[in-house]
């Protein structure tokens, strides 16, 4: 079952999809029909889902489908639509301080001068 977001974020997309009455696009009376089917396929793909990651991702592939389609898309076209994820670089830490560094290139010399007495016997 896919989470409530992104039930939400595809039925608006296919509503802007239909919006646009492309060639092909399903009659009034199978729209929710076709909504269910959508919902189905991608809540089922087997991603998971999160928020976070996904909820721009979501939004920016229905409008590439808008974009790029002259016809109504299948589900697969929006898989295709879909970004990678993003994730978040971690943060540069400050560059260490003079006396940081001298004590880094302390326990390096030490790391070096014990692998060479364990080493040399």
């Amino acid at each position: 079952m896919a989470p409530d977001w992104l039930n939400n974020e595809i039925v608006t997309g296919l509503q802007k999809l239909l919006a646009l009455r492309l060639p092909g696009s399903p009659a009034k009376d199978t729209a929710a029909a076709t909504t269910t089917v959508w919902l189905e396929v991608i809540g089922g793909s087997g991603v998971d889902w999160i928020e976070a990651l996904d909820r721009l991702r979501v939004r920016a592939a229905f409008r590439g489908l808008a974009a790029r389609c002259d016809r109504w898309p299948a589900p697969r076209q929006f898989f295709e639509q879909l970004q990678p994820r993003a994730y978040a670089q971690p943060a540069l830490t400050a560059k260490p301080s003079a006396a940081e560094m001298n004590e880094n290139r302390k326990r390096i010399r030490n790391m070096v001068k014990q692998f060479k007495q364990q080493h040399t016997m």
